[in-house]
């Protein structure tokens, strides 16, 4: 649980620094893109980040700061499904749980966002489809810089995503008369 929470509160500090960058550029587009609309494309680089940090950086930091990052490493391919669900991993079971969590966790704001910002992926199988390319890649890149990749992290991201997607549907339809999410999904525009 602790790690979910440090997961957590760095993915706070890392979309704060994101909205932090964002601001020139916020009040220069202001009068020409709704506030609400801006805040979301905040939210989404910042999961971008959050996501490439959790996933790519900090496991090159940790190669960097025990020098091993251009060193040969045993490269790790899990191509089995479920494999977590019959306890072999080498970790403890909480560990586990931490990581199943974390990784559903990290991609349903992907899920959620996706749609709102980019206006051609609202059709579920787009979403999905980005969802999928992304974590795949993710995974790619994983196994050739930090030698291990998983087909679970990248079932578990697309069920991420998956749900993710699911409350923005929810969010729509409560709300798809309203003009705020008009407004922010952006078939209202500014003034």
């Amino acid at each position: 649980m602790e790690d979910l929470l440090g997961y957590f509160f760095l993915g706070v500090i890392i979309i704060g620094v994101v909205a932090l960058l964002y601001l020139p550029i916020y009040f220069r587009m202001r009068g020409r893109i709704a506030a609400i609309r801006q805040a979301f494309f905040v939210a989404f680089a910042g999961i971008i980040f959050v996501i490439l940090f959790a996933t790519l950086l900090s496991n090159i930091v940790s190669q960097v700061s025990m020098g091993e990052l251009f060193s040969i490493q045993e490269k790790k391919l899990n191509i089995k499904p479920f494999q977590w669900t019959d306890g072999t991993w080498s970790m403890n079971e909480n560990k586990m749980m931490v990581q199943v969590v974390a990784n559903i966790l990290m991609f349903m704001p992907f899920g959620f966002l996706l749609p709102i910002v980019f206006s051609n992926l609202r059709k579920f199988h787009r979403t999905l489809l980005c969802v999928f390319l992304s974590s795949f890649s993710i995974e790619a890149l994983q196994y050739f810089i930090g030698g291990s990749s998983d087909i679970d992290d990248l079932i578990l991201n697309l069920a991420g995503g998956i749900f993710g997607y699911l409350v923005y549907s929810l969010f729509h339809l409560v709300f798809r008369r309203t003009k705020l999410w008009k407004t922010a999904i952006g078939i209202i525009h500014s003034k």
